[in-house]
């Protein structure tokens, strides 16, 4: 009998006796060791995988670029419209100026002139034609005055939303260069927490090795296999991060009194029921909440990893049809705190075959859930939230997008694409202004056998909604 529980705390040639000792044979030993190596060896190449599907940052830099891009686009627009109306301004100032100034015929004879001392001049057809045009332009110069006036200020308002998109687009990118820092050291740390164990096994397996070979005179072995530690996207790891509010915290409206925590926490809902195709324009709003989005890759299998994953390309051509959402399932719960309904809905349908790929095959979407909007009074808000899914015909792949509830405009997405989870992932939004936000959880199905097929199940936990609050006396 092998004495396993006794390898770590035994000297190579104790173990070796002990083992015999017991019914054992030097073959089981060696056996033993080799197993040990292996397995180690097998270990550290999983882990090594875990670690390089987590998401490096890549995306984070471009976090809310779109929201620039608008908003430098509707600034350009309204400069260039301010520099045409001044420029009709200041034409009809100068036709204006030239019209008031002309010159006014008369046509009077002298005794006409000299029988009155006061010569109506109105009734002369060439002043009336002078004057009226000296009115229409001056009415013309008012127009455009009043034309420029307001493309001032539609400027000055493209201007002010310009920069509250950069700094709505640098505190989205800040949040992501955190999330993803807490999420690299998190999976660092529980993969570096056997090392100490591991590389004591390994030296003392080979040192068994070592002991059985009686031609060695020395004990030479490879290093114990390492960890690969990623490499953060360029800016990431140079984040300043505060610590976010805990991830699911007491779910009552605190009232933040002088001395309380200073954070106001509330739950919100997903509304009633799950949208769904055909009774909505899923396919459309999903491409829109999606298109240029990167795949976080997150299953238990890991059997396609975030390494140069592209942005996520929309299919015109899927060809979703045969979409059936099964019956949605509800249940009271409570998930890391947060007291509520967990939601779950499934369904099946069917896209385009194409060939097996981690990125070129084609998704399609059933639906989503919708939050409950939010009002964030005090910046930053935060939407915290649990959720997983696990493939049914074929991959899962889910979506959850933050909107701004004043004009429905897309803030950020986060999508997600693997085989199977088995538990709830939390995570949370980050709502950057003061303003008005909900968030949409898509389901959706990829195509990653290519035989089109598809099919998903989504788990939503109950929502909450924090906030900084205000104290009072």
């Amino acid at each position: 009998m092998l004495l396993a529980g006794q390898f770590s705390s035994m000297s190579p040639q104790a173990f070796i006796e002990a083992t015999t000792a017991a019914g054992g044979t030097e073959a089981d030993c060696q056996d033993f060791a080799d197993t040990t190596i292996a397995t180690i060896t097998s270990d550290v190449t999983t882990s090594n995988a875990l670690l390089a599907a987590v998401d490096t940052g890549a995306g984070c830099a471009t976090e809310g670029d779109s929201l620039v891009t608008a908003a430098q686009a509707a600034l350009t627009s309204a400069q260039s419209a301010e520099a045409t109306a001044l420029t009709n301004y200041n034409d009809a100032v100068s036709t204006q100026s030239t019209a008031c100034s002309a010159a006014v015929s008369f046509s009077v004879n002298l005794d006409t002139l000299e029988a009155n001392n006061c010569y109506n001049y109105a009734s002369e057809a060439n002043y009336d034609t002078v004057k009226a045009a000296c009115t229409a332009a001056t009415s013309v110069t008012a127009s455009t005055l009043a034309t420029h006036s307001a493309a001032q200020a539609t400027t000055a308002t493209a201007t002010t939303g310009l920069a509250s998109a950069e700094a709505q687009s640098a505190a989205l990118t800040s949040a992501c260069n955190c999330r993803v820092q807490d999420e690299q050291a998190a999976a660092w740390t529980a993969a570096s927490a056997d090392v100490a164990a591991r590389e004591t096994e390994w030296k003392k397996a080979h040192e068994v090795l070592c002991a059985l070979d009686t031609a060695t005179t020395g004990c030479n072995h490879a290093s114990c296999p390492a960890l690969t530690q990623p490499t953060m996207a360029a800016g990431v790891a140079d984040e300043t991060c505060v610590a976010a509010p805990e991830a699911f915290p007491p779910t009552t409206v605190v009232g933040c009194e002088c001395g309380c925590s200073n954070v106001e926490m509330a739950t919100t809902g997903t509304g009633s029921s799950f949208h769904s195709h055909p009774t909505a324009p899923i396919e459309s709003q999903f491409a829109a909440a999606v298109a240029g989005v990167h795949v976080q890759y997150n299953d238990d299998g890991q059997s396609c990893t975030n390494d140069n994953n592209p942005e996520k390309t929309t299919h015109t051509s899927n060809n979703c049809h045969n979409i059936n959402v099964g019956t949605e399932v509800s249940n009271s719960c409570n998930e890391n705190g947060v007291s509520g309904i967990c939601r779950e809905v499934a369904f099946s349908g069917n896209c385009n075959p194409t060939t097996i790929s981690c990125h070129g095959c084609e998704s399609c979407a059933a639906g989503y859930y919708q939050s409950d909007t939010v009002q964030v009074r005090h910046a930053p808000g935060y939407l915290h939230y649990g959720a997983y899914s696990v493939a049914g015909d074929d991959w899962y792949e889910y979506a959850v997008t933050l909107y701004n509830a004043d004009d429905d405009s897309i803030i950020q997405t986060t999508l997600y694409r693997g085989d199977s989870l088995s538990a709830y992932q939390f995570s949370y939004l980050t709502l950057p202004n003061v303003g008005s936000y909900y968030a949409r959880f898509f389901l959706a199905s990829y195509d990653r056998t290519g035989g089109a097929a598809l099919g998903a199940t989504i788990y939503l936990a109950p929502l909450s909604f924090s906030q900084q609050g205000s104290c009072h006396q």
